[in-house]
């Protein structure tokens, strides 16, 4: 008796086997259909995993000296003031996310939590879209223009799935208007030099005075 030999699998053909059985299974070209649905909607839904920069900013030590908080009052205090003072600020990701988190929660957001790297930063947190809450992530890149903060969005997922354009460009006009209509990083100071190295954001400027 003749001795066969068998074929080696087509890793590619066999994929296709697979599909087309889950379709038939599940009704055909409907079935597909709901398959890729359920698929697509399982990555919309899908918990993200942890930015690179989270190792980055857990790393980095907390800042030192008077908090975060004082040193923003007391610039505000120079600013209202309008002494035209030099300041430099340090800020771990704690110190933002002890003093952001709460304001951002207040704004509907939950479990949000911020990420200082290198170069860039992350927020990842849960946010209402289309009436669920549902993870989303964004990268920021941060940048000094005319004496003006500005944090550009250089990535955005909803869960891991990339966020569509015009919902990102809504986030950064967002975030834009924010940034102009904060004391401390709007009118009230100019800034000279905004950079995130090491897992923290390093600020200089100075006050202007005016509100």
């Amino acid at each position: 008796m003749a001795r066969r030999i068998a074929r080696p699998v087509d890793p590619q053909a066999r994929r296709r086997a697979v599909i087309r059985s889950i379709a038939a299974g599940c009704g055909g070209t409907a079935g597909l259909l709901l398959l890729v649905a359920l698929v697509g909607y399982a990555k919309l839904t899908a918990k993200p995993p942890q930015p690179k920069e989270a190792e980055v900013a857990g790393a980095s030590l907390p800042s030192q000296g008077v908090s975060l908080g004082q040193q923003v009052q007391d610039i505000s205090r120079r600013a209202s003031s309008g002494q035209a003072v030099p300041f430099q600020l340090e800020l771990s990701s704690a110190d933002i996310n002890a003093n952001l988190g709460p304001v951002l929660q207040r704004q509907g957001l939950e479990d949000i939590q911020i990420y200082l790297g290198d170069g860039t930063a992350v927020a990842q947190g849960r946010a209402e879209l289309s009436g669920r809450k549902l993870w989303t992530t964004l990268r920021v890149k941060p940048s000094v223009a005319n004496g003006k903060a500005r944090f550009e969005v250089v990535e955005a997922t909803i869960g891991t799935v990339p966020m569509p354009n015009s919902l990102r460009q809504k986030v950064q006009e967002e975030i834009d208007e924010a940034i102009a209509k904060d004391p401390m990083l709007g009118q009230s100071v100019w800034l000279s030099d905004l950079q995130i190295r090491g897992g923290k954001m390093y600020v200089q400027g100075t006050t202007t005075g005016r509100k």
